[in-house]
């Protein structure tokens, strides 16, 4: 799973905040509802979602931790894509779609380009002629955005860039919703309406979810699949709605108690990530839209709640600067990663290896591509149709 002017960024696949001071994540509207600034509580969100992603592939946490990590930022993808537009609709009763897929391009493809270019020339360099064509061949499929479906249905699956499944979903998810939401918002759908055909949505991919293992049991089909993988998508989309339409009602008593099952909910997150307390089956039924229900409530919490305990925690400077970073380090962490440990090192020593090469290109790429990528992106923000 940065900011439009003053507002925070849409999204995992690209997640990060431009680097200017903090502003207040809220405004309340005329009709009680609210908009939008950025919140140093979302982007430490995002820190603790790709810290999870990354001590699963350390082996230091088990593969449902990695899972826990996607879905956050699935659910922050969502929530802040459908804020931004539904902001721009009632600003300019217009939204440029044209505009924000330039943003997107700009805020996503130069890093995925660097990374991928930086990988099929090591294995140029250091490998046979057919780790050569593997290379150019995972390189296409991720360039594409299309290694959700090759990984959900196999069997020649990526495997040094099979991380890229979640940003071919994300992908998806940018190219259609924006026109899905221009069109219901063109028609005069009200909002209330809306907001029902979101959680049915929701509904169905659950019961897709569900019926799709029954009649497959198939962990890749489940686990990659966009259909089966729309949960926390569409309960962020959800929740944008509901509070930029005033449709939540909201008191601070409210909040108080929002902001304490962001809390609860966040813990419950971690449980489900390092106890793994289920089987696959039920995960898969049950552990999965758990986990985005959980999601979306933290991320509810730490927005209508600024002055709690869970919002203090995760603004911590480490956090934040973690969660601006995240998108770089989402890419380069697993290439990395495999060709280290395919080196048989001790343990500890290819964990020291792994991390530092992924910091010192991390950061290379952030500085170096994305910052001021960020500021030119800045230039083709919002403004009304002539």
């Amino acid at each position: 799973m940065h900011r439009e002017s003053s507002r925070t960024d849409e999204g995992p696949g690209g997640r990060n905040p431009a680097p200017v001071e903090a502003a207040s994540v809220v405004a309340s509207g005329a009709d009680g509802s609210f908009r939008l600034g950025y919140c140093r509580g979302l982007d430490g969100l995002r820190g603790i979602a790709i810290l999870a992603v990354v001590a699963c592939h350390t082996r230091l946490a088990s593969a449902q931790m990695g899972y826990v990590g996607v879905q956050m930022f699935f659910a922050l993808s969502g929530f802040l894509i459908t804020s931004l537009l539904v902001e721009e609709w009632d600003r300019f009763q217009a939204i440029r779609v044209g505009r924000f897929y330039l943003r997107r391009i700009l805020r996503l493809i130069p890093a995925l380009v660097l990374m991928l270019l930086a990988f099929v020339v090591f294995c140029w360099l250091t490998g046979p002629p057919e780790a050569v064509k593997s290379a150019v061949r995972e390189a296409g499929i991720a360039l594409l955005y299309v290694s959700y479906w090759v990984s959900a249905f196999g069997p020649d699956r990526p495997y040094f860039l099979g991380h890229t499944w979640s940003l071919s979903i994300e992908e998806q998810f940018y190219l259609v919703w924006p026109l899905l939401l221009l069109w219901a918002l063109r028609r005069g759908v009200p909002r209330a309406s809306l907001l029902n055909w979101l959680l049915l949505a929701w509904c169905a991919a659950i019961v897709n979810r569900c019926l799709q293992f029954v009649r497959y049991e198939d962990a890749y089909r489940l686990s990659f699949g966009t259909d089966t993988q729309a949960d926390s998508l569409l309960l962020g989309c959800a929740l944008a709605v509901a509070l930029e339409s005033g449709l939540l009602r909201r008191s601070p008593g409210t909040d108080l108690v929002l902001g304490w099952c962001a809390a609860a909910s966040l813990a419950g997150l971690f449980w489900l990530g390092v106890c793994a307390p289920w089987d696959y089956g039920l995960y898969a039924c049950l552990g999965y839209p758990l986990i985005a229900l959980l999601g979306m409530l933290t991320v509810l919490g730490v927005l209508v709640s600024p002055a709690s305990l869970l919002n203090r925690l995760v603004s911590n400077r480490c956090l934040v600067w973690t969660g601006k970073i995240s998108y770089s380090l989402y890419l380069w962490h697993l290439p990395i990663f495999l060709e280290t440990g395919s080196r048989h090192l001790p343990y500890w020593k290819e964990l020291t290896v792994e991390l530092s090469l992924t910091l010192v290109l991390v950061l290379a790429s952030y500085y170096g591509l994305e910052r001021p990528l960020l500021r030119l992106k800045r230039r083709f923000a919002a403004v009304p149709l002539p």
